[in-house]
């Protein structure tokens, strides 16, 4: 019901495209705050959802505009096999999917509810602030709460933890970063059954407190690559945290193995095969973590509530429309009923009764249903419509 002008959006994600290729993408995105901000500039308010496994962009507009708006944030438009551009209602639920996690490789995991809520933020502080738009995120916000009773509920089930259980059976894990990634990888390496010595490497130490981890300066990274048997990566680095020359003699200088993670969007490791090291990167977690589990009634949980929210704001911005439609079906009665009988009239000021007579009828008559469709009638916008023939999107 929610037309094509109204949302539009892109997705670049796991599996369909690469990670080289999302990497790519993110190096080009900049800084969320910065790619926002150059859109917002233009006139054009967007939502950019940037993780480890898609970017999300989406505009309250058609999709030329879109197209401007890409061209703003990545600087150019990419043109990017496996991108998939949806507009309407299934823009809506899309991201409705996404925040609620039906769309991720473990379904349902709470981390994407974070990435997506501070991602409405940011988009917040850059023109989202009020109107459909902003309402369209926290209606998805909203729903990923409603359906978590019908999604599996392990708190252990989740990127974090299956990068965790990875780290087995070593007694000393590094973590670099400490972001909403970092954090839980922390806390599902806390919770482990054998619960190694966590180790946090961060830009500001002073600025973390977390019971139960060694907190360290990030600093500090090219020695747990040397002296740990495992390290999870889950940075928000642009680039390589260390050059390629260098990692090449941490890794030399190793005498034991090391399981090396790297959960970071660009990757922050290149490991080359001569290294002794387990390297997964965050498309080989994914395919480790793909949950085939049922989702109960969750997928059309959320369908309906997208379908709802859709039709509500075609309503809304149609309401307007439909009522100025029936005052003018009236008039046009009116009209066609005092011409058809004004030969019948004696004077003037008989027409000019009849005429202000038939109009205080029809006011009268459309009183409630202009009443009821400014509240919450509004949904019913497409059915009156089409009882009156009265086409809304023309």
């Amino acid at each position: 019901m929610l037309n094509d002008s109204q949302i539009s959006s892109v997705s670049y994600a796991y599996p369909v495209v690469p990670g080289d290729v999302r990497a790519g993408l993110v190096t080009a995105l900049g800084t969320v705050e910065a790619a926002l901000a150059r859109s917002a500039d233009a006139g054009i308010p967007a939502f950019v959802l940037s993780t480890c496994l898609r970017i999300e962009i989406a505009v309250p507009a058609p999709m030329d505009r879109l197209d401007e708006a890409l061209s703003l944030i990545f600087r150019e438009t990419p043109a990017v096999d496996g991108s998939v551009r949806r507009s309407g209602t299934d823009a809506v639920e899309h991201l409705f999917r996404i925040v609620s996690g039906l769309e991720s490789p473990v379904v349902g995991e709470r981390e994407i509810l974070v990435q997506f809520r501070q991602a409405t933020a940011a988009a917040g502080k850059h023109g989202m602030a009020n109107g459909a738009f902003r309402s369209l995120f926290d209606a998805a916000i909203a729903t990923a709460r409603s359906v978590r009773s019908e999604l599996p509920t392990d708190p252990r089930r989740s990127m974090a933890s299956i990068a965790a259980g990875l780290t087995a059976p070593a007694d000393r894990v590094g973590v670099l970063g400490h972001g909403s990634m970092g954090r839980s990888v922390a806390e599902a390496l806390l919770a482990l059954p054998h619960r190694p010595v966590v180790e946090v490497f961060v830009r500001r130490p002073e600025a973390i407190e977390m019971e139960g981890v060694i907190v360290r300066s990030l600093g500090e990274a090219p020695s747990a690559l040397v002296t740990l048997p495992a390290v999870i990566s889950a940075t928000s680095a642009k680039t390589r945290l260390i050059p390629a020359v260098e990692l090449a003699r941490i890794f030399a200088d190793r005498t034991e193995p090391l399981t090396l993670i790297d959960m970071a969007m660009p990757p922050d490791f290149s490991p080359t095969e001569e290294t002794a090291v387990r390297y997964y990167d965050i498309d080989d977690l994914a395919g480790l973590s793909r949950d085939r589990n049922s989702r109960g009634r969750a997928d059309r949980m959320v369908a309906e509530s997208a379908a709802e929210f859709a039709h509500k704001i075609w309503a809304s911005k149609h309401t307007g429309s439909l009522i100025e439609h029936l005052f003018d079906q009236a008039d046009d009665a009116v009209a066609e009923v005092v011409e058809r009988l004004a030969g019948k009239l004696t004077s003037p000021q008989d027409r000019a009764l009849l005429e202000q007579a038939a109009h205080t009828a029809t006011r009268k008559i459309l009183h409630r249903p202009v009443h009821y469709l400014s509240g919450d009638g509004a949904k019913e916008a497409a059915t009156v419509a089409a009882a009156f023939g009265i086409d809304l999107d023309d």
